[in-house]
């Protein structure tokens, strides 16, 4: 309906009515109300966080996971090691370069077995140093224990030989850093036929 539309007498009722004072609710209501607005409030702001808050808790059990992993991923003691090869009578190896493999003589321990350790040798004087048994992983060590010791003496062209050593297990004493290691060859002794290129 329009005002147009409305009687005198209707248009006068409306305005009395408007002028008249509005009820306020109970007050028990509004109470009841206003606690309700605050619990709907800190539900929205905890909302608000729990994209974070799950996103951290994922990003901490991942890195927990890879933690315990890698601190789980090799539990056979360690010990550094560095030393030299050389011949029998005590003089340098010449030419191309070697490269020694310790292979460990122990059994795996439940389902981890130990890895061989590799390293490259300093030609001008037969020296080794950072012996490491993972790639990427520099200066890890040996494997506490017996090995098995390979030379494997590479020309420029990429053909391999092995060296005789003298004596082909070496023992990791401890794991103090203090392990020199002598790796002694036969000199004269002429390797066989290169065995891979």
């Amino acid at each position: 309906m329009n005002d147009r539309e409305l009687s005198s007498e209707l248009r006068e009722l409306e305005r009395d009515l408007a002028a008249l004072p509005r009820p306020e609710p109970p007050s028990e209501l509004r109470a009841a109300v206003f606690r309700d607005m605050r619990v709907q409030l800190r539900k929205r702001r905890s909302r608000r966080w729990l994209p974070y808050l799950v996103t951290a808790a994922a990003v901490a059990a991942v890195w927990a996971n890879v933690s315990l992993e890698t601190r789980g991923s090799n539990p056979f003691a360690m010990a550094a090691v560095d030393g030299q090869i050389i011949y029998e009578d005590g003089s340098v190896i010449q030419g191309g370069r070697i490269e020694l493999e310790f292979c460990p003589l122990r059994g795996p321990i439940g389902n981890k077995y130990p890895r061989a350790g590799r390293v490259g040798v300093d030609m001008s004087d037969g020296s080794f140093v950072e012996v490491t048994t993972a790639p990427g992983c520099v200066d890890d060590g040996l494997v506490v224990g017996e090995h098995t010791v390979t030379a494997v003496l590479k020309d420029e062209s990429g053909a391999a030989v092995d060296l005789p050593v003298v004596e082909p297990r070496i023992v990791v004493p401890s794991t103090s850093r203090e392990n020199q290691l002598v790796v002694k060859v036969k000199k004269g002794v002429l390797p066989c036929e290169p065995r891979r290129k």
